[in-house]
């Protein structure tokens, strides 16, 4: 008997000693590539959603306000700051790993392609690095300044500038290959959807050009700037306005299929999409979740004050933030209140979710992870 508890022991050990000993199983995607996730900019990524309530992992704080949504892959945390300065941190840590200074401030966010990491910035230069090491692989002058984020088609990246131009470049060189020129600033970025890029400027029109030439597919016509950033699905782009509107056009023809008015407040947010339901945020403080085909309304949720960084959705979580310094979280389904993380500042932009964390940026110049 002694024997065979002798043997049962020894067994459960070696079983504990190899369970200890194996290797945590290295996480290799889906990761956050570029503002709204993909480059239909749904806000939407198939991984694992967060207990609850979140807490903070880590924080990192830089000397002015962050307007960009970071961008997680391979492990590495990039953002922009105002200060002009690209950041990549390490997503266990949120120490540095390193860091180039531009001559300008940014409020964009980075496009990560194939080990290569895209950058605008007010300095009126578009700037592309080496993703791993920071080193700059190439610099292209554009001489004006950029707020909107790049976007890359198939063959191109895609930026849009302060004083009208949609320009695309060649991602290896940055030479430019076609622009398409408007009467108004491109602030917000652009979308990548079947083929086409959709942007809004502020000469009252929403654009649809080729992705291989720049030339005009259709234009649409608006009665307010502050065009969001648009989003694709379904044959279908979205996009909010400073008209207190939401949109829905044909992607194809530009042909308006409904459109949803606030209670009293401008759209101030890109959206996201899930399963059928479109999540938008809006200055009268609501949060909003309408059926994507029809428009309908499904719920809405009443935050603390403007809803200003755009919805992410993971699982059955919604996250998003105010500008009353909180990033929210409420439920997918029914709009119901999860949690509530407390920032240092406005919450502008959106956040990034990957492999059960948040990670957010806000306006007192700080960077969290959230797990």
């Amino acid at each position: 008997m002694k024997k065979v508890l002798a043997t049962v022991i020894a067994v459960l050990c070696v079983v504990s000693c190899l369970t200890a000993c194996s290797p945590v199983e290295e996480y290799t995607g889906p990761w956050w590539y570029q503002e709204g996730a993909d480059d239909s900019h749904t806000g939407t990524i198939d991984t694992l959603d967060f207990d609850m309530p979140a807490r903070v992992a880590w924080e990192y704080e830089i000397d002015s306000p962050i307007s960009s949504e970071p961008v997680v892959v391979n492990g590495i945390v990039y953002f922009c700051g105002g200060d002009g300065v690209v950041y990549a941190l390490n997503e266990r840590t949120g120490r540095r790993k390193w860091s180039y200074e531009t001559d300008a401030y940014i409020v964009s966010s980075p496009l990560y392609v194939d080990g290569y990491l895209y950058v605008t910035s007010y300095d009126t230069n578009v700037y592309c690095f080496d993703a791993e090491t920071g080193k700059i692989v190439w610099f292209e002058y554009i001489g004006e300044p950029m707020t909107a984020s790049p976007i890359k088609t198939d063959k191109y990246i895609v930026i849009g500038t302060t004083q009208g131009k949609l320009i695309a470049l060649n991602p290896e060189t940055g030479a430019k290959v076609w622009t398409y020129s408007t009467t108004g600033q491109i602030e917000n970025t652009p979308l990548y959807y079947e083929g086409n890029v959709y942007f809004g400027s502020d000469d009252l029109y929403f654009y649809c050009v080729d992705a291989r030439n720049g030339q005009k597919v259709w234009s649409y016509s608006l009665t307010n700037t502050m065009i969001q950033t648009a989003i694709g699905y379904n044959g279908k782009v979205y996009f909010g306005t400073g008209e207190e509107l939401f949109h829905c056009l044909d992607a194809f023809t530009g042909a308006k299929l409904w459109s949803f008015e606030t209670h009293n407040g401008w759209v101030g947010t890109r959206a996201a999409i899930k399963d059928g339901k479109i999540i938008f945020g809006s200055a009268d403080y609501y949060l909003y979740c309408l059926d994507a085909e029809s428009g309908d309304r499904i719920w809405e949720y009443r935050a603390g004050y403007w809803v200003m960084g755009a919805p992410a959705i993971v699982g059955n979580s919604v996250v998003f933030g105010c500008r009353n310094g909180y990033l929210y979280c409420v439920n997918f389904d029914d709009g119901e209140f999860r949690w509530s993380s407390m920032a240092k500042g406005d919450v502008s932009s959106g956040a990034a979710i990957v492999n059960g964390a948040v990670y957010y940026t806000d306006q007192g110049g700080f960077i969290r992870k959230l797990k």
